[in-house]
């Protein structure tokens, strides 16, 4: 995968870009980048680039991409204008968004932030949401007081290994798959730990009073066994957002399909 750097809102953000069609952007998860999305594989829409333009980034903080020390830089709401400024950089006006946990969050605010610019918005694996929302948070506040001691990375491999990054099954089948997303995710520098963290513990996804005035086509794949993208959202989703549809893996065939589905899906909704 190549990438280049462009200034980004003032920031040099890692991005690649690839094929020639209809603009899908896409964006990663927390503290993951475009190498994790590539190991995982659902970012890589099966090599599809006579149809879309699937352009990428590394977010601020993350991979390659330049941050900054404010939390605020972080909460979600404030990816939207990552993502537009990246497209005014590429000389795009209208895109299909799309984005894996942390993305997918980005991707539904740039359709709530943005509506004349997004055709319908593919959500990847949403996280935890609303109700359920506090206890996640708590569990980053407490991330954060080892990031500003100095103790995260010695224990943030074992953090992560306790959790499925990705879902026992896509390890399964994609042997080794773990190991490079844990990979990415403790390889941010240092410094962007807390901010990153702290910002995410300020975040969620909008409303339902909100979401339910996004009348766009929206696909929202998720997988069974993973606590920190658990399908009570997608289901919490699938109700609230008035033109969505819905496709659950619960093992690593069904996964696999999963790739299919977005391609169907962006199919019927990208413009030819």
């Amino acid at each position: 995968m190549e990438k280049y750097f462009r200034s980004i809102n003032g920031l040099k953000l890692a991005v690649c870009e690839q094929g020639t069609g209809f603009p899908v952007l896409w964006m990663h998860g927390l503290m993951m980048d475009m190498k994790a999305d590539q190991a995982i594989g659902l970012a890589g829409f099966d090599g599809r680039y006579d149809r879309y333009r699937v352009i990428r980034c590394d977010a601020p903080g993350h991979g390659c991409s330049e941050g900054t020390l404010s939390a605020a830089d972080y909460q979600w709401s404030v990816l939207p204008r990552i993502l537009t400024a990246l497209a005014d950089d590429r000389g795009v006006k209208a895109f299909v968004s799309s984005g894996f946990s942390m993305g997918s969050a980005a991707a539904i605010e740039t359709a709530v932030q943005f509506p004349d610019r997004v055709k319908a918005v593919v959500l990847c694996m949403p996280p935890v949401i609303w109700e359920d929302r506090p206890a996640q948070c708590m569990a980053y506040s407490k991330m954060v007081q080892m990031a500003a001691r100095g103790n995260l990375l010695r224990f943030l491999p074992r953090l992560l290994r306790s959790t499925p990054t990705p879902v026992g099954f896509v390890e399964k089948g994609q042997p080794g798959t773990t190991d490079q997303v844990v990979r990415e995710m403790c390889s941010i520098q240092p410094e962007y730990y807390a901010p990153i963290l702290e910002g995410a513990t300020r975040s969620d996804y909008p409303s339902r009073e909100t979401l339910a005035r996004v009348n766009i086509p929206v696909l929202i794949i998720g997988w069974e066994n993973d606590p920190t993208h658990p399908v009570k959202s997608c289901y919490e989703l699938v109700k609230v957002l008035p033109n969505a549809e819905l496709h659950i893996a619960s093992n690593y065939e069904e996964f696999l399909l999963l790739k299919q589905q977005v391609e169907d899906f962006l199919i019927r909704v990208v413009p030819d």
